[in-house]
């Protein structure tokens, strides 16, 4: 089956967004504050295994590290948010299932882009 990926907007920035849309002209609106942000990683499922998942991404020169957590589809665990630096990352210990894996850059400034979701990636162990 082929990967599906798809970016998430926050849902904050979505109302904000919404709210400037309909702001009427001349009044001042602070793009800082609408938290729209870019540099999601570009992250590709490497490799996986009877019980893992491994993704990696090219550095992000705007982010200092990374986020991801996964949502098994079959009774809708959600895992914990897992923090790296690196570029590569491994989901392990994954019973059978199928998965979508979140992925999100924490940037420099203090801001965090847009989710990536990898989906639709089976474990059968």
């Amino acid at each position: 089956m082929k990967n599906k990926v798809k970016k998430v907007w926050q849902q904050g920035a979505q109302i904000c967004l919404l709210v400037l849309l309909l702001l009427p002209a001349g009044i001042g609106f602070s793009a800082s504050a609408l938290h729209i942000t870019s540099g999601e990683p570009a992250v590709t499922l490497a490799s996986q295994s009877s019980n893992s998942a491994t993704f990696s991404w090219t550095a992000v020169e705007e982010a200092n590290s990374y986020q991801s957590y996964y949502v098994r589809a079959e009774n809708g665990y959600t895992s914990g948010v897992v923090s790296t630096s690196a570029t590569s990352l491994t989901h392990s210990g994954l019973p059978s299932g199928t998965y979508k894996f979140y992925f999100r850059s924490v940037l420099k400034n203090g801001s965090y882009s847009s989710y990536i979701i990898i989906d639709e990636i089976v474990i059968a162990n």
